[in-house]
């Protein structure tokens, strides 16, 4: 089966080079059949799509048994990371009282992956912070911390911040 629905598109430079990155489906959003971060980078400045962007990469497959999905690509302290969720089946439920559905996702957790700018592949760093799903790109506040915005596994708008200047360790 071919891999057709494509989400959560994100971009980012380093060193010369675009990469970019979003969340590959078989069928449809975080379909637990085949669901993976993927993504391709090009060195001539990404003008002509079918010539100069590379062969496509999968940088977060999931771990434990859980789908993942897109998240976000940053440059920090000059190196290239993405953070990736990574979650249990994700459900649809009607909150009591109301008719809109409510997107819920169990077990929610951001993976971290950087760059290896040796040898040009992604490594997993391990998970960072639980019940966060980052929807922007960390900026750095005057006091040293990251800041970012994103959602909770209830689809609820959430807060991240780092531990200083490790990328490695939110609240």
């Amino acid at each position: 089966v071919d891999f057709q629905h494509l989400h959560g598109i994100m971009i980012a430079e380093h060193k010369g080079t675009l990469y970019t990155a979003w969340d590959h489906s078989k069928v449809y959003e975080h379909d637990p059949e085949g669901s993976f971060l993927r993504g391709r980078r090009s060195t001539h400045d990404g003008c002509e799509i079918d010539r100069t962007w590379g062969e496509l990469e999968t940088i977060s497959a999931g771990i434990d048994g859980k789908t993942p999905s897109h998240g976000t690509l940053f440059v920090a302290n000059d190196r290239l990371g993405a953070f990736a969720t990574n979650f249990d089946e994700f459900a649809y439920e009607i909150p009591a009282g109301q008719t809109v559905p409510l997107a819920t996702y169990p077990g929610l957790q951001t993976l971290s992956y950087r760059l290896n700018d040796d040898n040009g592949n992604w490594e997993y760093q391990g998970p960072i912070i639980d019940n966060f799903w980052f929807e922007g790109i960390p900026k750095q506040m005057t006091n040293g911390n990251w800041i970012v915005g994103g959602y909770n596994d209830l689809t609820q708008p959430v807060v991240a911040i780092s531990a200083g200047s490790d990328m490695s360790s939110w609240r």
